[in-house]
């Protein structure tokens, strides 16, 4: 079906512009190949969906922007590969979502900022690669989440900072490792929870100050040992439980010092 401008050929809807090839529907802009439905702008190619912008090949959605290929959503910017969901920016892969910003890979979503890449989300930022959640800041490997800050790597949670590794959580500061949670600060490792302060280790629960180590509790003083109580002071060691003073060591809970 055609109003007006150049040939449509097999089963193709245009309204006007460039031709149309099969089973494809266009009211402006370039050709769309197969299956492809446009309103404007580049040519879209196979199954592809495209509003105006640039070409969208299978299964892509665009709205302007640069070209999607095959089961890609974008709505301006750079191309979005497969079954990727863009809006603008950078162009995103293969089954990743983006909003704005640099490209975002396998299963990567993002608003801005750089690549992210498998199974990764990010708002702005540098790229975040395997099953990572950025909004802005620096790139986050594998199933992390990062808001701004540093890369965080393998199922860690940033928000901002520096980079926090496997199943970590982040707000700012430096690198938490591997199951840690960290807000500001220095790194945490294994299965750590810190705010800010010096790195936490094993286990640890800490807010602020310097590290808690195994399961080790501290209020004040001196070090406390197996299954003791501290609220600052110097380290306490096993089992203990830290608030603010000196490091406390392995599976420790501590809120500052």
């Amino acid at each position: 079906t055609r109003g007006d401008g150049m040939l449509s050929n097999l089963h193709a809807t245009r309204g006007d512009g460039m031709p149309s090839d099969s089973h494809a529907t266009r009211d402006d802009g370039m050709p769309s190949d197969s299956h492809a439905t446009r309103d404007d702008g580049m040519p879209s190619n196979s199954h592809a969906i495209g509003g105006d912008g640039m070409s969208s090949h299978s299964h892509a959605t665009r709205d302007d922007g640069m070209p999607s290929d095959s089961h890609a959503t974008r709505g301006d910017g750079m191309p979005s590969d497969s079954h990727v969901t863009r809006d603008d920016g950078m162009p995103s892969n293969s089954h990743a979502t983006r909003v704005d910003g640099m490209s975002s890979n396998l299963h990567a979503t993002g608003g801005d900022g750089m690549s992210s890449n498998l199974h990764a989300t990010r708002g702005d930022g540098m790229p975040s690669d395997s099953h990572a959640t950025r909004d802005d800041g620096m790139p986050s490997d594998s199933h992390a989440t990062r808001d701004d800050g540093m890369p965080s790597n393998s199922h860690a949670i940033g928000g901002d900072g520096m980079s926090s590794h496997s199943h970590a959580t982040r707000d700012d500061g430096m690198p938490s490792d591997s199951h840690a949670t960290r807000g500001d600060g220095m790194p945490s490792d294994s299965h750590v929870t810190r705010d800010d302060g010096m790195p936490s280790n094993s286990h640890a629960t800490r807010v602020d100050g310097m590290s808690s180590n195994l399961h080790a509790t501290g209020g004040d003083g001196m070090s406390s040992n197996l299954h003791a109580t501290r609220g600052d002071g110097m380290p306490s060691d096993s089992h203990a439980t830290r608030d603010d003073g000196m490091p406390s060591d392995s599976h420790a809970t501590g809120d500052d010092g």
